[in-house]
Protein backbone atom coordinates (compact mmCIF):
# COMPACT_ATOMS: atom_id res chain seq x y z
CA UNK A 1 0.00 0.00 0.00
CA UNK A 2 1.32 3.42 -1.03
CA UNK A 3 1.28 6.22 1.45
CA UNK A 4 0.36 10.05 0.13
CA UNK A 5 0.22 13.21 1.38
CA UNK A 6 -2.77 15.33 0.98
CA UNK A 7 -2.19 18.78 2.59
CA UNK A 8 -0.30 18.45 5.99
CA UNK A 9 -1.44 15.15 6.37
CA UNK A 10 -0.47 11.76 5.72
CA UNK A 11 -2.78 8.96 4.97
CA UNK A 12 -2.40 5.24 3.65
CA UNK A 13 -4.09 4.09 0.47
CA UNK A 14 -5.88 0.85 1.45
CA UNK A 15 -8.21 -0.73 -0.70
CA UNK A 16 -10.70 1.62 -1.98
CA UNK A 17 -9.87 4.45 0.71
CA UNK A 18 -7.66 7.17 1.94
CA UNK A 19 -6.99 6.44 6.08
CA UNK A 20 -5.35 8.79 7.65
CA UNK A 21 -2.69 8.52 9.93
CA UNK A 22 -2.36 9.55 13.52
CA UNK A 23 -1.19 8.50 16.91
CA UNK A 24 -4.58 6.81 17.66
CA UNK A 25 -4.07 4.08 15.00
CA UNK A 26 -1.52 1.29 16.91
CA UNK A 27 1.61 0.07 14.53
CA UNK A 28 0.36 -3.79 14.11
CA UNK A 29 -3.01 -1.76 12.99
CA UNK A 30 -0.26 0.43 10.59
CA UNK A 31 1.35 -2.22 9.73
CA UNK A 32 -2.10 -4.54 8.33
CA UNK A 33 -3.11 -0.73 6.46
CA UNK A 34 0.25 -1.02 4.96
CA UNK A 35 -0.03 -4.61 3.76
CA UNK A 36 -3.39 -4.49 2.91
CA UNK A 37 -5.25 -6.66 5.76
CA UNK A 38 -6.62 -5.08 8.02
CA UNK A 39 -10.40 -6.38 8.63
CA UNK A 40 -9.54 -8.78 5.48
CA UNK A 41 -12.01 -11.08 6.96
CA UNK A 42 -14.75 -8.43 7.45
CA UNK A 43 -14.75 -6.88 3.76
CA UNK A 44 -14.37 -10.68 2.29
CA UNK A 45 -17.37 -11.13 4.30
CA UNK A 46 -19.12 -7.43 2.88
CA UNK A 47 -17.79 -8.88 -0.98
CA UNK A 48 -19.88 -11.87 -0.05
CA UNK A 49 -23.31 -10.84 1.74
CA UNK A 50 -23.52 -6.73 0.87
CA UNK A 51 -26.07 -6.22 -1.62
CA UNK A 52 -27.28 -2.74 -3.53
CA UNK A 53 -30.52 -2.81 -1.86
CA UNK A 54 -29.15 -3.31 1.79
CA UNK A 55 -29.74 -0.81 4.74
CA UNK A 56 -26.44 -1.51 6.81
CA UNK A 57 -26.10 -0.79 10.70
CA UNK A 58 -23.11 -0.96 12.16
CA UNK A 59 -22.05 -1.33 15.75
CA UNK A 60 -18.66 -0.40 16.30
CA UNK A 61 -17.25 1.92 13.86
CA UNK A 62 -13.60 2.00 14.78
CA UNK A 63 -11.50 3.70 12.06
CA UNK A 64 -14.22 3.78 10.38
CA UNK A 65 -12.92 1.79 7.20
CA UNK A 66 -16.33 -0.74 6.85
CA UNK A 67 -18.72 2.11 7.43
CA UNK A 68 -16.74 3.94 4.79
CA UNK A 69 -16.60 1.18 2.07
CA UNK A 70 -20.80 0.33 2.59
CA UNK A 71 -21.06 3.83 2.08
CA UNK A 72 -18.89 3.50 -1.21
CA UNK A 73 -21.07 0.86 -2.54
CA UNK A 74 -24.79 1.71 -1.59
CA UNK A 75 -24.51 5.12 -0.47
CA UNK A 76 -24.13 6.99 2.61
CA UNK A 77 -27.83 7.47 3.21
CA UNK A 78 -27.97 3.88 3.40
CA UNK A 79 -25.41 3.60 6.29
CA UNK A 80 -26.16 3.86 10.10
CA UNK A 81 -23.19 3.23 12.29
CA UNK A 82 -22.80 3.47 15.43
CA UNK A 83 -19.66 4.01 17.94
CA UNK A 84 -19.12 4.51 21.81
CA UNK A 85 -15.39 5.78 22.32
CA UNK A 86 -15.71 9.63 22.59
CA UNK A 87 -11.93 9.86 21.48
CA UNK A 88 -12.62 8.11 17.67
CA UNK A 89 -15.11 10.76 16.63
CA UNK A 90 -12.80 13.41 14.55
CA UNK A 91 -10.64 10.34 13.51
CA UNK A 92 -13.75 8.74 11.93
CA UNK A 93 -15.04 11.92 10.29
CA UNK A 94 -11.44 12.74 8.97
CA UNK A 95 -11.64 9.06 7.23
CA UNK A 96 -15.06 10.14 5.89
CA UNK A 97 -14.18 13.55 4.40
CA UNK A 98 -11.14 11.90 2.62
CA UNK A 99 -13.13 9.90 0.92
CA UNK A 100 -16.04 11.86 0.26
CA UNK A 101 -18.74 9.86 2.32
CA UNK A 102 -20.94 10.68 4.75
CA UNK A 103 -22.22 7.78 6.79
CA UNK A 104 -24.99 8.56 9.59
CA UNK A 105 -22.48 8.55 12.47
CA UNK A 106 -23.69 8.10 16.27
CA UNK A 107 -21.65 8.21 19.20
CA UNK A 108 -23.27 6.28 21.34
CA UNK A 109 -23.38 3.12 23.04
CA UNK A 110 -26.60 0.63 21.99
CA UNK A 111 -27.59 -0.77 25.15
CA UNK A 112 -31.43 -2.99 26.01
CA UNK A 113 -31.55 -0.73 29.11
CA UNK A 114 -31.77 3.10 29.73
CA UNK A 115 -29.32 2.92 33.10
CA UNK A 116 -25.99 5.16 32.43
CA UNK A 117 -23.39 2.46 31.22
CA UNK A 118 -19.68 2.59 31.41
CA UNK A 119 -16.84 1.86 28.57
CA UNK A 120 -13.27 0.86 29.24
CA UNK A 121 -11.06 2.75 26.80
CA UNK A 122 -7.60 0.95 26.63
CA UNK A 123 -4.61 2.97 24.24
CA UNK A 124 -5.65 0.01 21.60
CA UNK A 125 -9.30 1.09 20.34
CA UNK A 126 -9.87 -2.55 18.78
CA UNK A 127 -9.87 -3.50 22.70
CA UNK A 128 -11.74 -0.88 24.37
CA UNK A 129 -14.89 -2.38 25.46
CA UNK A 130 -18.17 -2.52 27.44
CA UNK A 131 -16.87 -5.41 29.56
CA UNK A 132 -14.91 -4.37 32.36
CA UNK A 133 -10.89 -3.98 31.54
CA UNK A 134 -8.20 -3.73 33.94
CA UNK A 135 -6.20 -0.73 34.08
CA UNK A 136 -8.79 1.01 31.40
CA UNK A 137 -9.95 4.22 31.60
CA UNK A 138 -13.59 4.36 32.60
CA UNK A 139 -15.89 6.61 31.07
CA UNK A 140 -19.42 6.87 30.70
CA UNK A 141 -20.83 6.93 27.55
CA UNK A 142 -24.51 8.50 26.18
CA UNK A 143 -26.52 5.27 25.28
CA UNK A 144 -29.64 5.00 23.25
CA UNK A 145 -32.24 1.74 23.09
CA UNK A 146 -30.73 -1.21 20.81
CA UNK A 147 -34.73 -1.61 19.87
CA UNK A 148 -35.72 2.13 19.27
CA UNK A 149 -32.55 2.35 16.57
CA UNK A 150 -33.74 -1.12 15.12
CA UNK A 151 -37.14 0.48 14.68
CA UNK A 152 -36.08 3.41 13.39
CA UNK A 153 -33.60 2.47 11.10
CA UNK A 154 -35.06 -1.43 9.94
CA UNK A 155 -31.66 -2.89 8.95
CA UNK A 156 -31.33 -5.56 6.80
CA UNK A 157 -27.49 -5.89 7.53
CA UNK A 158 -25.98 -5.90 10.56
CA UNK A 159 -22.11 -5.35 11.53
CA UNK A 160 -21.02 -6.29 15.06
CA UNK A 161 -17.43 -5.89 16.19
CA UNK A 162 -18.25 -4.70 20.13
CA UNK A 163 -15.54 -6.77 21.99
CA UNK A 164 -17.74 -9.05 24.00
CA UNK A 165 -20.19 -6.75 24.05
CA UNK A 166 -22.28 -9.05 21.82
CA UNK A 167 -24.11 -11.27 24.03
CA UNK A 168 -25.59 -9.01 26.74
CA UNK A 169 -26.99 -7.37 23.79
CA UNK A 170 -28.36 -10.02 21.44
CA UNK A 171 -29.04 -12.72 23.54
CA UNK A 172 -29.42 -10.80 27.21
CA UNK A 173 -32.47 -9.32 25.92
CA UNK A 174 -33.13 -11.68 23.18
CA UNK A 175 -33.48 -8.70 20.65
CA UNK A 176 -35.96 -9.41 17.60
CA UNK A 177 -34.18 -8.77 14.47
CA UNK A 178 -37.04 -9.36 12.33
CA UNK A 179 -36.21 -6.81 9.41
CA UNK A 180 -32.35 -8.50 9.27
CA UNK A 181 -31.13 -10.43 6.46
CA UNK A 182 -27.89 -11.16 7.06
CA UNK A 183 -25.55 -10.30 10.28
CA UNK A 184 -21.74 -9.64 10.04
CA UNK A 185 -20.42 -10.40 13.62
CA UNK A 186 -16.90 -10.62 15.19
CA UNK A 187 -17.56 -13.31 18.30
CA UNK A 188 -14.95 -12.96 20.91
CA UNK A 189 -15.00 -16.65 22.49
CA UNK A 190 -12.20 -15.78 24.40
CA UNK A 191 -14.36 -12.52 26.46
CA UNK A 192 -17.27 -14.69 26.42
CA UNK A 193 -16.24 -18.33 27.83
CA UNK A 194 -18.22 -21.52 26.72
CA UNK A 195 -21.70 -21.05 27.43
CA UNK A 196 -22.27 -17.74 26.42
CA UNK A 197 -20.46 -18.37 23.04
CA UNK A 198 -23.01 -21.29 22.58
CA UNK A 199 -25.70 -19.31 24.25
CA UNK A 200 -25.19 -16.43 21.09
CA UNK A 201 -24.72 -19.02 18.62
CA UNK A 202 -27.93 -21.12 19.67
CA UNK A 203 -29.28 -17.59 19.09
CA UNK A 204 -28.85 -17.24 15.84
CA UNK A 205 -29.83 -20.54 14.63
CA UNK A 206 -33.30 -20.11 16.86
CA UNK A 207 -33.81 -16.69 15.04
CA UNK A 208 -33.63 -18.35 11.42
CA UNK A 209 -30.10 -17.52 10.61
CA UNK A 210 -27.52 -19.90 9.19
CA UNK A 211 -23.57 -19.62 8.83
CA UNK A 212 -22.61 -19.05 5.42
CA UNK A 213 -19.96 -21.49 4.52
CA UNK A 214 -18.49 -20.28 1.23
CA UNK A 215 -15.87 -18.96 3.04
CA UNK A 216 -14.68 -20.79 5.88
CA UNK A 217 -11.76 -23.30 5.58
CA UNK A 218 -11.94 -27.31 6.34
CA UNK A 219 -11.61 -26.82 10.16
CA UNK A 220 -14.46 -24.48 10.32
CA UNK A 221 -16.40 -26.03 8.00
CA UNK A 222 -16.30 -29.15 10.03
CA UNK A 223 -17.29 -27.83 13.81
CA UNK A 224 -20.48 -26.07 12.50
CA UNK A 225 -21.37 -29.21 9.94
CA UNK A 226 -21.18 -31.22 13.54
CA UNK A 227 -22.97 -28.66 15.07
CA UNK A 228 -25.67 -28.89 12.52
CA UNK A 229 -26.10 -32.65 13.52
CA UNK A 230 -24.87 -32.81 17.70
CA UNK A 231 -25.53 -29.10 18.56
CA UNK A 232 -23.20 -26.32 19.33
CA UNK A 233 -22.76 -27.23 23.03
CA UNK A 234 -22.22 -30.88 21.94
CA UNK A 235 -19.30 -29.84 19.69
CA UNK A 236 -17.93 -27.32 22.46
CA UNK A 237 -18.33 -30.16 25.34
CA UNK A 238 -16.44 -32.83 23.02
CA UNK A 239 -13.47 -30.16 22.07
CA UNK A 240 -13.39 -29.93 26.37
CA UNK A 241 -12.56 -33.28 26.86
CA UNK A 242 -10.27 -33.48 24.02
CA UNK A 243 -8.29 -30.19 25.45
CA UNK A 244 -7.91 -32.44 29.13
CA UNK A 245 -6.63 -35.23 27.38
CA UNK A 246 -4.53 -33.21 25.83
CA UNK A 247 -4.62 -33.79 22.34
CA UNK A 248 -5.72 -30.07 21.47
CA UNK A 249 -4.63 -26.94 22.75
CA UNK A 250 -7.67 -24.82 23.05
CA UNK A 251 -11.20 -25.91 24.43
CA UNK A 252 -12.98 -23.25 22.35
CA UNK A 253 -13.46 -23.92 18.66
CA UNK A 254 -12.62 -20.15 17.37
CA UNK A 255 -11.89 -17.64 19.69
CA UNK A 256 -12.44 -14.70 18.08
CA UNK A 257 -13.91 -15.00 14.19
CA UNK A 258 -15.87 -13.34 12.40
CA UNK A 259 -19.21 -15.06 10.69
CA UNK A 260 -21.74 -14.53 8.61
CA UNK A 261 -25.28 -15.20 9.28
CA UNK A 262 -27.75 -15.37 6.49
CA UNK A 263 -31.62 -16.10 6.76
Amino acid sequence: MRRVKLRTEDYIAFRSLMVPLGSHIPDIVRRELEGGTYEGAELDALDLGLTNDDIVMELGTGLGVLSAVCAQRIGSDRVYTFEADPELKPHIERLYRANQVSPELNMCMLSNHSDPVSFYRVNDFRYSSSLPIPEATVVTVPIRLFEDELSRISPTMLIIDIEGGEYDLLVGANSKLDSVERVLIEVHAERLGSEKYIQLLDYFRQSGFRITKSRLDALRRLFYELAEYFGVAGVVNMRQGLAKLGFIENPLPLLQEVLLFCR
